[in-house]
């Protein structure tokens, strides 16, 4: 498909993600790591693309900072998400306060699934619930650590505990250390999860049915040589879910961003 392009950048705590849009449709997709982006990655998966506008929505204002410098030297233009001026209502106590993500999260659970509640499930370096009215609210969430910063925060906090591969364990009780930890880590999460679906869905929604989704990246390495744990890893968080979770979406928050550029563009041709 030849034409321009709406280029998107979805700024983590860890690694960035990229998107590029022809309409409502996703044509490509990269990701790098935050600790080792450069230009010339960027440079790479521009090429000789035509991109007719940007959005960055940036969590860690550094890398996102520098990617819009990037585009900014290359006459890109280019949106930033906040908090003001959406079409959503932030119904929380400081709506400056929520992430471009979370927002993201919410712009895409309305376009993905139109007239539904839903509980949208973010797993990255940390776990992060958002709680979506269909009458285009957001009605705050939960906020968790992520698996891959509980192994890492388990080793740097201790002396005697190692830091392990995040995986679904043989059983959820093992007889060594490592087992251990990888029971606790990933059991924890299922039922971390299942709880609050549950306790969410009563607060909000009583007996309405809300959509739940599971998106994210789980924020494991995009190295090439943990491309198969980290697909095994995801495999099993989806079999393990089914039962609670209605959809697995990893590219909710590009749709939920693409929107937000929608949005801003318009407004601004008004």
């Amino acid at each position: 498909m030849s034409g321009k392009y709406q280029l998107i950048f979805d700024v983590g705590n860890t690694r960035v993600g990229v998107a590029f849009f022809q309409q409502d449709i996703i044509i490509e997709t990269a990701y790098f790591m935050n600790n080792s982006l450069s230009e010339a990655d960027l440079e790479g998966i521009l090429k000789d693309k035509e991109i007719d506008v940007a959005l960055i929505g940036s969590v860690h204002y550094r890398v996102g900072l520098f990617i819009l410098h990037f585009l900014k030297k290359r006459n890109i233009k280019t949106f930033e998400v906040t908090s003001d001026n959406l079409s959503v209502i932030l119904d929380v106590e400081n709506p400056k306060e929520v992430g471009s993500d979370r927002i993201a999260s919410t712009y895409g659970a309305l376009y993905a699934h139109p007239g539904s509640d839903a509980i949208v499930i973010d797993i990255g370096t940390a776990v992060v619930f958002d709680v979506i009215a269909k009458e285009r609210r957001f009605l705050g969430g939960a906020i968790a650590p992520g698996p891959y910063l509980s192994v890492k925060a388990l080793a740097n906090a201790t002396d005697l505990l190692p830091l392990v591969e995040v995986k679904k364990p043989k059983s959820p009780v093992s007889k060594t250390t490592q087992g251990n930890i990888q029971s606790g880590i990933y059991y924890g999460l299922i039922g971390m999860i299942e709880k609050l679906i549950v306790e969410i869905k009563s607060l909000f929604f009583g007996s309405g049915n809300a959509v739940v989704v599971v998106t994210g990246g789980l924020s494991a390495s995009v190295d090439e040589s943990s491309s198969s744990i980290f697909a095994k890893f995801r495999t099993d968080l989806e079999n393990d879910l089914k039962t609670f979770v209605d959809f697995f979406e990893p590219d909710l928050i590009f749709f939920g961003y693409h929107e937000i550029l929608k949005e801003y563009v318009s407004n601004k041709e008004e």
